[in-house]
């Protein structure tokens, strides 16, 4: 499931990187990361667990088989009958004489996941000191035994979440290997993830953790014309989102990620907003001199123009003739200034003609396959100037490729 791929690149392209056109790719056909992966998922009592029955739904949409197991409290707030819907799987709520605590996690256990989501303040403080007086404080305890990779998923009143006795078992779980997904704080609450999250929580449970540090250039930019009109080009931000994700769930230690996005990042990306074209230059610079980053994938919709601002506004009852002046490629500028590990993606017609550097990586999209609004498409990818076939892929897909391809730069 989460193994690399051995994925050897037979594509070619290359040219000015805008890996970012518009694209709703949130949820691909061919997203589906969880295959043949057996997700016990465990429910406490909180009031979040209206959420659950979607997000069941989400994980087996993205290829995962769940077992659904309900605590005593939580049947107070659901109903069994919803959560057999959502999983197309009868419920656990307690233990019998076939021990389901063992029965369910002694067999392969490295495709199994014991996921408790929500989990409460009681339910924590139970695993934390190995206490195991219910269905899942047991699935728990033979789980931690028996090497099962275990996420938790916190939801309760924020006051509850940030007392210290909780703050110290969340730390002691952690210490021993358990993934904490960190809540989404909102209106006083320690709220849920959303699906998303807590599928590369899952994922990222499976893979040692290397430490890197990525910078990821995504999104739309802008050139200022006057202070209220601006020359940009088309892009969601998607690509760099879904960079993002994959970085994660590879095991990059700190993703920055610099530009903008028309979908909200994950919690653990630190985002860098940017939109004028020149503070993206700025801004890459001052991040890269830090010396802090083990490898950059731009995949930003970058100007290849600049434009002296007016500094008022311009009268619009006559023509407009603006002169543009081309600005070095922020591609050049990192490869100049930088010895980094670099993706950088292109935009370009078929019949370009394609000259890259021999130590470059570069992901190319075409413009004749109508790729702006689509969920898929058609790339190439060139390592150290060698070409090979085109392949048609999802969003998630390619950016899998890409982070991999990143991964072995790195470690050369």
């Amino acid at each position: 499931m989460t193994e690399k791929e051995n994925f050897v690149p037979e594509a070619a392209g290359y040219g000015q990187f805008s890996g970012d056109v518009m694209d709703n790719s949130l949820n691909p056909g061919c997203e589906k990361p969880l295959i043949g992966t057996d997700i016990i998922f465990c429910t406490g009592a909180s009031i979040s667990i209206y959420r659950i029955p979607d997000i069941m739904r989400d994980l087996i949409d993205a290829g995962a088989s769940i077992i659904p197991v309900m605590s005593k409290n939580s049947e107070s707030l659901i109903t069994k009958t919803t959560i057999q819907w959502a999983s197309g799987q009868e419920v656990i709520d307690e233990l019998t004489g076939r021990m389901e605590h063992i029965t369910l996690l002694e067999k392969d256990p490295e495709k199994k996941v014991l996921l408790i989501c929500p989990a409460t303040y009681d339910q924590i403080g139970k695993f934390a000191s190995g206490i195991a007086d219910g269905v899942v404080e047991a699935l728990f305890a033979y789980a931690l035994g028996h090497k099962i990779r275990i996420v938790i998923v916190p939801a309760m009143h924020l006051d509850m979440y940030q007392n210290p006795i909780m703050t110290q078992n969340l730390d002691r779980l952690s210490g021993l290997g358990i993934r904490i997904l960190k809540p989404n704080i909102a209106d006083g609450k320690a709220k849920i993830q959303s699906s998303e999250e807590i599928m590369d929580a899952i994922l990222r449970s499976g893979v040692k953790e290397n430490g890197k540090k990525i910078l990821i250039v995504s999104g739309r930019s802008e050139v200022s014309i006057d202070p209220v009109r601006a020359i940009t080009n088309r892009s969601s931000g998607i690509t760099g989102k879904w960079l993002a994700r994959w970085a994660y769930r590879s095991g990059f230690g700190k993703i920055t990620l610099i530009g903008n996005c028309s979908e909200a990042f994950p919690s653990y990306v630190d985002v860098l907003k940017c939109i004028v074209n020149s503070e993206y230059y700025q801004i890459t610079n001052e991040e890269l001199s830090t010396g802090t980053y083990d490898g950059i994938i731009i995949a930003a919709a970058l100007s290849d123009y600049e434009y002296k601002q007016n500094e008022n506004k311009i009268d619009s009852s006559s023509d407009l003739l603006l002169h543009l002046k081309p600005v070095k490629k922020l591609r050049q500028m990192v490869k100049e200034q930088f010895k980094i590990p670099m993706i950088s993606f292109k935009l370009t017609h078929r019949d370009s003609n394609l000259n890259p550097d021999n130590d470059e990586i570069v992901v190319v999209n075409y413009i004749e396959d109508n790729v702006i609004g689509a969920e898929s498409g058609t790339y190439s990818f060139i390592v150290n100037g060698k070409a090979g076939k085109e392949k048609t892929m999802c969003k998630s897909e390619m950016a899998q490729h890409a982070i991999n391809l990143l991964e072995r730069r790195i470690e050369q």
